[in-house]
């Protein structure tokens, strides 16, 4: 990336404003330098799961929770990421979302006598995601993010439950230079600031 401040900026429109985001244009100049969107639109759940029904959960969801801290189950249609010990966001698409609540609820009444222990709450509309990647996306995460983001110390398919700054936030790593940000929807205008003022810092190479 030239060692120069982007002279215009604009304020992206339309998709990129659809969940109520505002980016501003030094975020998506140079795509290969770095790219900053938002995530798509997609259903968020919290899970919390009593450990004598994890295995039972896992049959409902056809897929493993991931049992350490940090580790996630990344698929096609449903991403698990472990957040603690008893723990779990899901994130999926509108129809997963609704097989989930359904075959959890079926689950639950099936085997009504015993019970099985968790508790789903649909988060969707709290958070928001943000995707960052290329090659200053380390950089510019790491303007706010005091965590070690080498390899070795966070490396991919790897969650954390961190902070941005003031923000508390759930990093993932999706690919070498490829993350995405889980935030509360109150703190997006804060974050896509934030981001923007790093962007033109790491553009003057003064950061």
């Amino acid at each position: 990336m030239p060692n120069e401040v982007m002279q215009s900026e604009v304020l992206l429109s339309g998709k990129d404003c659809d969940q109520g985001v505002v980016l501003s244009s030094v975020l998506t100049r140079d795509p290969d330098w770095l790219h900053v969107t938002l995530a798509r639109l997609i259903c968020r759940y919290s899970l919390r799961v009593g450990a004598k029904d994890v295995a039972a959960v896992c049959e409902v969801l056809g897929a493993d929770l991931p049992q350490k801290i940090g580790e996630t189950v990344l698929g096609s249609d449903l991403d698990i990421l472990c957040l603690g010990p008893d723990e779990w966001m899901l994130l999926c698409n509108d129809a997963k979302g609704r097989d989930i609540t359904n075959a959890l609820k079926a689950a639950e009444l099936k085997d009504n006598a015993g019970g099985i222990s968790y508790a789903l709450i649909d988060i969707s509309h709290r958070n928001i995601g943000f995707t960052v990647c290329g090659a200053a996306a380390v950089s510019l995460i790491n303007a706010g993010c005091p965590r070690d983001l080498s390899l070795g110390a966070f490396p991919i398919d790897r969650c954390a439950r961190t902070v941005f700054e003031h923000a508390q936030i759930v990093l993932v790593r999706e690919d070498e230079a490829r993350f995405q940000i889980e935030i509360w929807r109150s703190f997006t205008p804060y974050l896509a600031s934030y981001l923007a003022t790093a962007a033109r810092g790491l553009a003057a190479g003064k950061l």
